[in-house]
């Protein structure tokens, strides 16, 4: 009677208390690798949003650009209709 309550409090309950740690290990890092995963997932769509975000703000810097030649431009033109129309 004695070796059996020995046996089973000497291996089974350790035993049984590093089961239970290890199913607990074991959920905790699925729950971090899935964490990770999403992390990663919404670190990539907020890098492909900033990229996008660039490339269109140097196309509206291009067009102001070319706007302001365009204006440049125009401007010269009022000035000479306005020296041909003092003269």
């Amino acid at each position: 009677m004695e070796a059996i309550f020995f046996f089973s409090v000497v291996i089974l309950v350790p035993l049984l208390l590093l089961i239970l740690v290890t199913r607990m290990i074991k959920k905790q890092h699925n729950l971090v690798s899935s964490y990770k995963s999403e992390s990663q997932q919404e670190y990539d769509q907020i890098a492909k949003q900033t990229e996008k975000r660039m490339e269109l703000e140097k196309e509206m810097l291009d067009i102001q650009k070319e706007n302001l030649s365009l204006n440049k431009e125009l401007l010269e033109e009022i000035k000479k209709l306005n020296q041909n129309t003092k003269l």
